[in-house]
């Protein structure tokens, strides 16, 4: 069978590697993974799982954060290289001014509005805990515009379709309640207690329906185009399945799958893109030095990219130990993270010339 050519991604031809439909839509096998983990956890082990994510929600964080920073980290490694490091020298500068408005001073300032008036302004973890709901807020609203943006602009290249009005409205149909789901489980970390959580469910279970419509929608227009492609299609699907089977864990109380299932596949996905990027990158010639060392005995940019990435990232996390450190140093890196990646993957970009996708 002939391989499909190149989508329009501006990558330069002949690299080593390239980012197949196929490999990226295997990952989403991820989503109903997580219902076969929630029937195990609540016939097997009587709800063991869920009963932990509820009884130690600290833990929670702390294990999602795990999850989440090495996937950040090797997104960053990628700028340990001069020619980016000029390229991209105002984002860069951009994204740490952004880091700190949102992680630090948004939050500060709400903290001191809100200060009950006998703790000292000069006590920023103080104010920063008092202005944690704006963070929650800011954090939600941004990790999932992000994650699903993500998955959204993967399924539109992998269809060959440019976004127009109703793929606009299907994605801002479908962030919005997810970004109050998202809000209701990081409240209070127990987002079943949250009080307003009934009125949440009721307007992502609206939304959820008229999501499934308007995809349903999509997907009839699409398969009128004459050259309509399966993978592009399995894959949009896949997305909008996994949004509806993330709403029914949420609804059954598997809070911690529900969280874990939409991460691991952003990450997944974002880690072989990496990959790709990083051996194409340094394939002729060496431009990265954290990677020099390791390819001098053998070790390739494309095997060395995601243990690199946890050995930094859980060394960072073990040293930030005092919880409001660990919460902004997160916070920061997330919102770098988002920032950039909404610069360095867009057509043309530096980043986009050695990350083909077939």
């Amino acid at each position: 069978m002939a391989m499909s050519p190149a989508f329009d991604s501006g990558a330069r031809p002949n690299l080593p590697l390239e980012v197949k439909g196929r490999t990226l839509l295997i990952m989403m096998i991820t989503a109903p993974l997580g219902i076969v983990a929630a029937l195990i956890d609540a016939y097997i082990f009587n709800n063991a799982l869920r009963d932990y994510a509820f009884n130690n929600p600290e833990r929670v964080v702390w294990w999602v954060a795990v999850l989440s920073t090495p996937h950040i980290i090797a997104s960053l490694v990628t700028f340990a290289d001069r020619e980016y490091i000029s390229l991209y020298a105002k984002p860069l500068k951009k994204g740490v001014l952004i880091a700190v408005l949102l992680g630090l001073i948004i939050p500060v300032a709400v903290g001191m509005l809100l200060n009950p008036g006998n703790v000292p302004y000069t006590d920023i973890g103080a104010m920063a805990h008092f202005g944690a709901g704006a963070s929650l807020l800011i954090a939600a609203l941004y990790t999932t515009y992000h994650n699903l943006q993500q998955q959204y602009g993967v399924a539109l290249m992998l269809m060959k379709q440019p976004a127009t009005f109703i793929h606009h409205l299907w994605k801002w149909i479908t962030i919005i309640p997810a970004t109050l789901v998202f809000l209701g489980m990081q409240y209070n970390h127990e987002g079943l207690d949250w009080e307003y959580w009934p009125n949440v469910k009721a307007i992502a279970a609206v939304s959820m329906a008229l999501a499934v419509i308007v995809a349903g929608r999509i997907a009839w227009q699409y398969t009128r185009r004459p050259d309509w492609s399966h993978v592009g299609l399995a894959f949009f699907g896949a997305n909008a399945a996994m949004l509806v089977i993330s709403f029914g864990l949420v609804l059954k109380g598997y809070i911690l799958i529900a969280m874990l299932m939409p991460r691991v596949i952003h990450d997944l996905t974002a880690y072989w893109v990496y990959m790709v990027h990083d051996e194409n990158r340094n394939a002729t010639t060496m431009r990265n030095p954290i990677y020099a060392l390791p390819a001098k005995i053998g070790i390739r940019p494309v095997w060395f990219c995601v243990p690199l990435s946890f050995i930094i990232g859980y060394a960072l996390l073990v040293l930030s130990q005092d919880m409001f450190v660990l919460t902004f140093f997160v916070l920061s890196l997330n919102y770098i993270h988002y920032y950039l990646e909404g610069i360095i993957w867009k057509r043309g970009s530096p980043h986009r010339q050695h990350v083909p996708f077939t």
